[in-house]
């Protein structure tokens, strides 16, 4: 059993201490005189918080976590990684298993959990680092996003949670037209999960047409209005591409009678989440008051396909972290907007997350998924 108390009222304090730092200025702008405190008073204590409840879960935790240890304790070395991968997890993407033998023999089950929370925040920080000159964002508040669903994703999609960020940054960096380095860390994403692959459709939403205001949110209205085909359009684009893994998936989720575990997914806490904030942010924060459209692209693609496969929960579900993924940087550009003095929109961003987390913490989901109860 854990006291709530004991866990939220130190971040509590370090996060008023953080919010009288930045007094004078918005802790989502880059600022070098304040940024180092802001790491201590801000940053690290949230990581912490993620190592304790992520990287220390119990091993037995939740459905996913004891089932990739028993994988990773069997994969080998990296020749065989990949069919014992899918032998013992059951994942078919290419890279994932092969990549983490190389800490087979060096690392136990343990360190691998904490290496993989590690390197997942590495991938966040990086990933909001690329998009810091397109809107003026501070990157250090990435450590935010462990205050949404988010936090439990990582305890149980965690190749998911690792792809997510990489392919982020991918599609920042094609925005930048640095090609060559955007086709390796996207081909990176897919390898480690095949959901990554949709990543490779943003491009489009850069086209002209897109760039006016109001398409940004006509195009999420039209992809709700249209989810009642998007069984046959999903199969039939996964027949085009004829990748077997793919197949696989859609034969899962839309040819079998298989229950969803999220069950309605417009009644879910986080639907509302993603959806209210993305359309909240191409509203108020309009691409054309910004050098780069790149989050805007990304945004308006990810609720399009959210609205567009409301209808199978699974696939609907599937995509929501990638909106939780840049929450704290559209929450950040909104709290901008605000016509108040600085101190105030910090303490909306930062203790308007640190009430999420808590609303998180205390889901029963979250509970069953990391090994903690309150």
């Amino acid at each position: 059993m854990l006291n709530a108390l004991a866990v939220f009222l130190p971040l509590l304090a370090l996060t008023l201490a953080a919010i009288l730092i930045r007094k004078n200025k918005t802790i989502a702008i880059p600022s070098q005189k304040n940024d180092v405190l802001l790491a201590v008073f801000c940053v690290t204590p949230i990581l912490i918080y993620g190592l304790i409840f992520i990287g220390f879960r119990p091993e037995n935790a939740g459905f996913d976590t004891p089932i990739y240890l028993r994988a990773y304790r069997n994969i080998g070395h990296i020749f065989e990684a990949h069919s014992k991968g899918v032998y013992w997890y059951g994942n078919t993407e290419l890279l994932w298993w092969p990549i983490q033998s190389a800490f087979r023999y060096i690392l136990n089950a343990r360190s691998w959990l904490i290496l993989n929370y590690a390197l997942t925040c590495i991938a966040i920080y990086l990933a909001y680092k690329t998009l810091e000159k397109h809107y003026q964002i501070n990157p250090l508040i990435f450590p935010l996003v462990l205050f949404t669903y988010y936090f439990v994703y990582m305890g149980n999609g965690i190749r998911q949670a690792l792809a997510l960020p990489i392919a982020l940054a991918a599609t920042v960096i094609f925005s930048d037209k640095k090609y060559i380095k955007s086709v390796l860390l996207i081909s990176l994403a897919i390898g480690l999960h095949w959901s990554s692959i949709l990543f490779l459709l943003i491009p489009a939403f850069r086209l002209s047409l897109i760039k006016k205001d109001w398409v940004y949110l006509a195009i999420p209205c039209v992809a709700l209005a249209l989810s009642t085909q998007f069984g046959s359009t999903a199969g039939w684009a996964i027949n085009l591409l004829g990748v077997d893994a793919l197949s696989t998936k859609h034969d899962l989720y839309f040819a079998s009678d298989r229950e969803s575990h999220v069950g309605v997914v417009w009644k879910t806490l986080n639907f509302w989440v993603c959806a209210i904030s993305t359309l909240a942010f191409l509203t108020i924060c309009k691409p054309s008051k910004y050098k780069s459209n790149v989050l805007h692209c990304y945004l308006t693609f990810f609720i399009s396909i959210i609205f567009f496969g409301i209808n199978i929960a699974d696939f609907s579900e599937r995509y929501m972290p990638a909106i939780l993924l840049t929450l704290p940087i559209t929450a950040a550009l909104l709290t901008k907007e605000i016509n108040v003095r600085p101190i105030i929109k910090n303490s909306l961003l930062l203790l308007g997350f640190l009430l999420m987390g808590i609303a998180v913490f205390f889901n029963k989901s979250a509970q069953v998924t990391l090994g903690y109860t309150t």
